[in-house]
């Protein structure tokens, strides 16, 4: 078995990502692993068609919300209370960090500036095989990862 010195464990703050996380407090354990849990923000931006064709046909713009800074500070209070809650055990192991982009790219590209050694993600255990045929998060980063990524079967979660 390999040494899991560092493990990304990604979240969406969803019930696929409660019963997931857990998974990696044994390993932490076993192998003393920093656990680096994160949540990328999806981007809000929706493409409309340009007032000129000079323009390129089509633009993107900011959907209306929450500003960006709200947005993070959201991240941070929930990422807070989901390693709390769910990752407790090894509190003293966990770096959080979240920022606003494309999850697959961001995810992938956190595994790479941080040398993860494994990736930990939830995937429903509902229809997996129609989620492997029509895509999935969990297959885009299982696909585009360099390291090992831990797809754990969930059955019946919500997202």
């Amino acid at each position: 078995m390999s040494r899991y010195n560092t493990i990304l464990v990604p979240t969406a703050f969803s019930k696929l990502s409660q019963l997931a996380a857990p998974y990696v407090i044994p390993l932490a354990k076993q192998f003393g692993s920093k656990v680096h849990v994160v949540h990328i923000v999806p981007q809000t931006e929706l493409a409309v068609p340009s007032a000129t064709p000079s323009m390129g046909g089509a633009m993107s713009m900011p959907l209306a919300g929450p500003s960006r800074e709200e947005l993070m500070s959201m991240s941070r209070a929930h990422l807070d209370t989901f390693c709390g809650s769910v990752l407790g055990e090894i509190a003293g192991q966990i770096t959080k960090w979240s920022t606003i982009g494309p999850i697959v790219d961001e995810i992938v590209a956190y595994s790479e500036r941080h040398k993860v050694d494994l990736i930990v993600m939830g995937t429903h255990a509902d229809g997996m095989l129609k989620r492997l045929v029509f895509g999935s998060i969990g297959k885009s980063v299982l696909e585009s990862s360099m390291c090992p990524v831990m797809l754990v079967p969930v059955r019946g979660a919500k997202v």
